[in-house]
């Protein structure tokens, strides 16, 4: 498997996890090389590694108190990492949230298209980029309000404007109400989370406030959001963030970023370096396609093929999780079915399509064979293939990882009122819709 591609796709998210020994993927999984040709080689390298075998150029120490204006290609003067999770994220407000802020991984975006495949959104960051991102969105806000503090000269008259309550705007200059934090207070902001832990307080004027967490564009909602821009109870919400920066990826960005690292061989197109990696930051064509669309994997299974015997569509009943219910594989098919699952591997890539579209990728990171082996019905196969994605639904908006069965109860109120898995659409009390999944792996260029 591509152990190069999966260190840089779970470098976006900082999760321990039991079967890792209580580790985090990326520490349980170390690719600890030089990220540079001028770097000493680690000890525990130096007896197996070569400069054939490329670079880590993502093997880099970062946080906030690393982050000294990095832009351009200064991500190779931070210190060399020692391979794990080289990361530490920042804390953040998202726009749809349970339980406060997000302190783990990075968070969701989503182009806009303007024009055909022209985009003035990224969604495409690194996790270095989300970070150096929310740090700017943080000076920007303590700019705004220091600047109001010197439009008064004397120090008494700073002390009384300081303790003014700052007023943050809509997109139509109206004042947002609620807000708490004083001027004095955002002179000084020194975090990376909305004021008032409210998504609508981040500063979206100017050139640096990078809004992260944007989301696909809210239109109606018939059902309480915990916090959108305008007002938390409102039934009809519009976010237009056309004309403003934001921070994140969104599930195509993410997979092809995690497959872009220098010296790759994918037919897959590369994506150019991020923002602190060399990248010009200004708007551009977007270059995300679904690998299929770009006719860069091969489909080892999908729910159309497995989902047949002898050319006949087996429908729903196919995919129900007993084995001895009607309309189930009998052992035979079973059997059959398990030898395509297990050529499985971790770097393979997920998706699924509504009609011809294509809507969501993910990235496999773990697969439990033995499982697959001892499984006794479709479902219970694919619960045993875990996938780490980019996803936007009820109020998960962030680098995720879970099993391909697994949904996401909703924060609208109703608990049964789950997010699709990658087996399941929407479910609801009705009967939920199968998927139409397809696992695919990426060509090699020759």
């Amino acid at each position: 498997y591509d152990k190069k591609m999966l260190w840089r796709a779970n470098l976006y998210i900082n999760e321990i996890e039991q079967n890792l020994g209580n580790l985090d993927w990326n520490e349980a999984h170390k690719w600890n090389i030089p990220s540079q040709e001028i770097e000493t080689v680690a000890e525990e390298a130096s007896g197996w590694w070569n400069t054939e075998w490329g670079y880590n150029e993502w093997n880099k120490e970062y946080d906030l108190a690393t982050d000294s204006e990095i832009e351009g290609e200064n991500l190779k003067k931070l210190n060399l990492g020692d391979g794990g999770q080289v990361i530490n994220f920042t804390e953040w407000t998202p726009l749809r949230r349970v339980n406060g802020n997000i302190t783990d991984r990075v968070g969701y975006d989503y182009p806009f298209k303007k024009e055909g495949n022209k985009s003035e959104i990224y969604a495409w960051d690194s996790p270095f980029d989300f970070v150096y991102k929310l740090n700017q969105q943080r000076k920007t806000i303590q700019s705004i309000f220091l600047a109001e503090l010197e439009k008064v000269e004397t120090e008494e008259e700073k002390t009384k404007k300081g303790k003014e309550t700052a007023v943050f705007y809509n997109e139509d200059k109206t004042e947002i109400a609620g807000n708490k934090k004083t001027i004095g207070e955002l002179s000084e902001w020194e975090t990376t989370t909305a004021p008032n832990n409210k998504w609508r307080y981040y500063w979206r004027e100017g050139e640096s406030g990078f809004v992260p967490s944007i989301g696909l564009y809210i239109k109606t909602i018939d059902s309480t959001i915990n916090d959108i821009y305008y007002d938390e109870k409102q039934n009809t919400a519009k976010i237009e963030m056309i004309n403003r920066k934001s921070a994140g990826t969104d599930c195509i960005g993410f997979a092809e970023r995690a497959a872009s690292y220098s010296g790759n061989e994918y037919k897959w197109n590369d994506l150019p370096k991020g923002w602190i990696e060399g990248d010009n930051p200004e708007k551009k064509e977007r270059l995300t396609y679904y690998p299929q669309n770009a006719e860069a994997s091969n489909i080892i299974l999908s729910k159309e093929k497995i989902g047949k015997v002898n050319g006949k569509d087996m429908g729903k009943e196919f995919f129900i999780e007993e084995d001895e219910e009607k309309g189930a594989p009998n052992e035979d098919q079973l059997n059959l079915i398990k030898t395509q699952f297990l050529k499985v591997i971790p770097g393979d890539v997920i998706t699924y399509k509504e009609g011809t579209e294509y809507q969501h990728i993910g990235i496999i990171t773990n697969v439990d064979y033995e499982g697959i082996k001892q499984a006794q019905s479709i479902v219970s196969i694919m619960d045993n293939i875990q996938v780490i994605e980019s996803i936007y639904g009820s109020y998960v908006n962030y680098v995720y990882k879970r099993m391909a069965t697994d949904g996401v109860k909703s924060s609208f109120g109703d608990d049964t009122y789950v997010v699709g898995s990658w087996f399941y659409g929407w479910i609801n009390k009705a009967p939920p819709k199968i998927r139409d999944f397809q696992i695919e792996r990426l060509i090699i260029e020759e």
